[in-house]
């Protein structure tokens, strides 16, 4: 028997005790005689295995159930091999052991005693021989039929019964709504037309109409240049022929250049008088490496004669190197003149490449390009002739119609892209001149390396070795002034100051800067209108070369900028890291650096009443190098640019008329002066202006602090207004002054 069969017989054997239960539960009937067996049902298609997972943990064993009766022997089969053995019966309790008595002689073998509790397991021995498989024993005698069991649980719901018959129709309902209308009938006839009325009087315009929306923008007409220009390049890679230069060479012109031409090649000439911006960039190569030759001078030519003072020089650093030789050169230019760029190496291996095989995936490489543009200030260019007026398409204009609601501003289009920055400009704001043998007056001690490195974080070390000529009588000693104090800066040259050239070694490091000189100036002689230091460029323009010829490239220069603190005397470091550094790229004759400071917010001076600069050097690698500095003569006068603005003349008095000051104060400007006619009322201090009462109206007053403020007002006006710039509070006085939330 399959387990499919022995499960259906199961079912037919619940079904039965589940029948008898319902039979127990009714109404006392007699039970009726058991029915016969039914057939076994076919064995149902066996499930597919399920998927093998871990198996979960054992669940605690339940309680036994009750024992259910014995079911009905069946039919003996045959017989065949004997099956499996049935489950052990529960063991039962275990009796008390016994004591061990005295150990007699051997007797006869007794009646076996009552089993001992089990001892504690042993370690278990290996396993013996496997033994023969004994005989099957007879199989025992059927036993008595066993208590009946527990009612079992309730079974399954019976089969449905049978649909009850269809019960009696209901009453009619209500009648319904009424039903569709009739057909329609025949159209009458249609009336004769009644005569046309008068014409009524015509309406008020009404309102104008809402506009329409405006066209898409048409395409930007051509273009005019303001101011004449050119631009030309090269396509061909060029060398260096002799040895005193030769020109750079252009083989295309925009065909749109406008008073501007080339001939020759290199001539770039000029058809009207003005000032020019010349600009050119130059692609640099190159092939070979090693040897000491690899620089590239470049300078200015104007009608065949060498600019003085227009040469610069670019290095490469002998590796197949490439680089873009860039800037740009203002220029006088008159009607006729022609300018080239000449450029010069010693090294046969350097040229000027142009690429012409990148198309069309890039764009061509050419080896030098050159533009010049006329540098316009306010002038225009003449105004051309007026177009004819076009005929009129609509007929005479009618009367203007009232004037609409003004429409709600449209959205703000998208900000185009930004243009290439262009290159930086000299700084124009107040020239500082770097008079080393002058003192500031009140003067006072330079500052030590140790000390300055305290202020900057920057790694500070005397040099080791300096000179000075002129010097204060040895060359190591410095002149007097300045002796061991600061230097001034001053805002006029002083031309009757002898040149000073100061030599300086540095130690073998290329971490550590070295101290070259100090100067300073106080703030009260800048004289400004303002008590901080505008954003922008502030550049020192320096005269310096290196020792010699293993010095050039291998030592530079930098900048700091200090304030010194009202408060205490001590300095703080203004703008981190100080300027940009520079290395010496020279050491036959001086040459201008132009060290830049970028200062990108302004820096308030309150807290300060002196600037002081220091200028220090460092080495490219860690040997000890040697450079000079120079400092005034009308050759080498180094100096710097601030972004400190430049006072500009007072613009002449404006206009007046017969309007008193006290007609103003009091009534206001209603006369519709462009200024006012004082009368011979001269203010010389607005903060004591007396305000008569009623006013309408308060003047606000600025001074550095509240002392300061107390000295000037001594009796207020309810109302006034005053603002501390060393606090930055605005305050109002009301029974005393109030301050405001810092601005």
């Amino acid at each position: 028997m399959n387990i499919s069969q022995s499960s259906d017989i199961y079912r037919q054997i619940i079904s039965f005790e589940k029948y008898k239960h319902y039979a127990n539960n009714g109404g006392g009937g007699v039970t009726g005689s058991t029915g016969p067996t039914g057939d076994i049902g076919p064995t149902g298609m066996q499930g597919m295995p399920g998927t093998s997972t871990s198996t979960g943990a054992t669940g605690p064993i339940g309680p036994t159930g009750d024992i259910g009766p014995t079911g009905m022997q069946g039919i003996p089969g045959t017989s065949t091999s004997t099956g499996a053995s049935g489950p052990k019966g529960d063991t039962g309790s275990t009796g008390n052991t016994g004591s061990t008595g005295n150990t007699g002689s051997t007797g006869a073998n007794g009646v076996k005693g009552d089993t001992g509790s089990t001892g504690n397991t042993g370690p278990t021995g290996a396993n013996g021989v496997k033994g023969d498989t004994g005989s099957t024993g007879n199989t025992g005698s059927t036993g008595n039929t066993g208590s009946t069991g527990n009612t079992g649980p309730t079974g399954a719901n019976g089969v449905k019964g049978d649909t009850g018959s269809t019960g009696n129709t209901g009453s009619t309902g209500n009648t319904g709504p009424t039903g569709a209308n009739g057909v329609k009938g025949d159209t009458g006839s249609t009336g004769n037309t009644g005569s046309t009325g008068n014409t009524g009087t015509t309406g008020n315009t009404g309102p104008t109409g809402i506009k329409g929306e405006t066209g898409p923008l048409g395409p930007a007409g051509v273009g005019g240049a303001i101011g004449y220009w050119g631009s030309f390049w090269s396509t061909s890679t060029q060398s260096v022929i002799g040895a005193t230069g030769t020109v750079m060479t252009v083989t295309n012109t925009d065909p749109l250049s406008t008073g501007i031409s080339v001939i020759s090649n290199s001539q770039i000439t000029i058809s009207q008088t003005g000032v020019y911006n010349i600009q050119f960039s130059a692609q640099i190569a190159d092939s070979t490496q090693g040897g000491n030759e690899n620089y590239v001078y470049i300078w200015f030519r104007k009608n065949g004669i060498d600019l003085p003072d227009s040469n610069t020089r670019v290095t490469l650093d002998n590796q197949n190197s490439y680089l873009v030789a860039s800037w740009n050169y203002m220029l006088q230019l008159n009607t006729g003149d022609n300018f080239e760029i000449v450029w010069y190496t010693a090294d046969t291996g350097i040229t000027l490449v142009a690429n012409n095989s990148l198309g069309p995936t890039l764009p061509n490489i050419p080896s030098v390009i050159i533009t010049a543009q006329q540098v316009m200030y306010t002038q225009l260019g003449p105004t051309g002739q007026i177009g004819p007026t076009g005929s009129s398409f609509f007929g005479s204009t009618g009367a203007t119609g009232p004037k609409g609601d003004t429409g709600g501003t449209g959205n703000t289009g998208n900000t185009g892209p930004t243009g290439n920055q262009g290159s930086n400009g000299t700084s124009g704001g107040l020239v500082l001149y770097m008079n080393y043998a002058e003192n500031i007056s009140p003067t006072g001690p330079i500052l030590t390396p140790s000390q300055i490195q305290t202020i900057t974080g920057q790694l500070m070390q005397a040099p080791t070795n300096v000179t000075y000529i002129p010097n204060g009588g040895t060359p190591s000693t410095p002149p007097i002034p300045p002796g061991s104090t600061i230097s001034a800066l001053v805002l006029n040259p002083n031309l009757a100051l002898a040149q000073e050239t100061i030599t300086f070694t540095t130690p073998n490091s290329n971490t550590i800067d070295v101290p070259v000189t100090q100067f300073a100036i106080y703030k009260s002689t800048l004289n400004l209108s303002y008590d901080y230091i505008p954003p922008g460029i502030m550049e020192m323009n320096l005269y310096a070369k290196a020792g010699g010829i293993n010095d050039k490239d291998n030592i530079g220069l930098r900048f700091w900028l200090l304030g010194r603190k009202i408060s205490d005397g001590s300095y703080v470091n203004l703008v981190a890291n100080g300027s940009d550094f520079l290395f010496l790229y020279d050491n036959s004759s001086s040459q201008i650096l132009t060290l830049n400071m970028y200062i990108g917010s302004p820096i308030s001076l309150t807290s300060y009443d002196l600037l002081q600069v220091v200028l220090t050097s460092r080495n490219r690698n860690s040997n000890p190098h040697t450079a000079e500095v120079y400092f005034q003569s009308s050759n080498t006068y180094s100096h710097m640019h601030t972004t400190f603005a430049v006072p500009g003349n007072t613009g002449p008095t404006g206009p007046v008329n017969s309007q008193t000051l006290s007609q103003v104060l009091t009534n206001g400007n209603s006369a519709g002066s462009t200024g006012i006619n004082m009368n011979s009322q001269n203010i010389s201090d607005v903060n004591n202006l007396t305000i008569a009462s009623p006013y309408n109206f308060s003047i606000i007053s600025i001074y550095t602090d509240s002392s300061a403020r107390d000295i000037a007002l001594p009796s207020p006006y309810l109302g006034q207004f005053c603002f501390l710039t060393g606090t930055n509070i605005l305050q109002v006085y009301n029974s005393g002054w109030h301050s405001f939330s810092p601005v």
